[in-house]
């Protein structure tokens, strides 16, 4: 079960009394949703760059992203976070977790720049901080430690992943509208 499942059970779970009580006795305060604050997402729409993580991005930000694009044992529909390797050449990663670091800013390290590969976490320096990367899959679905992931990405501490570009993000724009269908085929 996903933690943002959890959190909205839990929420129900605690005001659903209370709606209860305001139903019975007629003093539920209905408040409309203001429009101009409202956000649509068409099913074509998809996260920039096919979800590759974009490194000068703030380190609360990836993480968040990564949260956010991580739906536990649900399919997801809508992209999953992904790592590529300095050159590509090599099949993106799919990263499921990322915790803050707290080391500071990362002075003297370029965004993307693999700071440690170890057994548990890669650490990789962001815009503004880092991030501790875990829970690797490649695209067949095979889990694959942090080192194991380093390895297969071709990078050791002092490399920098590969970034984002406007390219793939032209390509995922177009491949999505049709990825409905080709779900459905295959």
């Amino acid at each position: 079960v996903c933690s943002s499942d959890l959190k909205c059970m839990a929420a129900a779970t605690e005001t659903f009394p209370e709606l209860v009580r305001e139903l019975a006795d007629g003093s539920v305060q209905p408040t409309p949703q203001d429009s101009s604050l409202r956000t649509y997402f068409g099913k074509d729409q998809k996260p920039p760059c096919a979800g590759t993580l974009d490194w000068d991005a703030s380190a609360v930000r990836i993480e968040a992203f990564v949260r956010a694009l991580t739906f536990g044992p649900y399919p997801n529909p809508v992209a999953l976070p992904k790592i590529s390797a300095p050159e590509g050449g090599v099949p993106p990663l799919v990263v499921r977790s990322a915790a803050l670091v707290e080391w500071g800013r990362s002075e003297g390290h370029r965004p993307g720049m693999v700071v440690a590969a170890t057994d548990t976490s890669m650490v990789v320096a962001t815009g503004d901080g880092y991030l501790a990367l875990s829970d690797f899959l490649d695209l067949a679905g095979e889990e694959l430690s942090p080192t194991a992931a380093a390895e297969r990405l071709g990078v050791t501490p002092g490399a920098v992943l590969g970034s984002v570009s406007d390219d793939l993000d032209a390509i995922a724009g177009e491949t999505g509208k049709a990825e409905g269908f080709w779900t459905q085929r295959l």
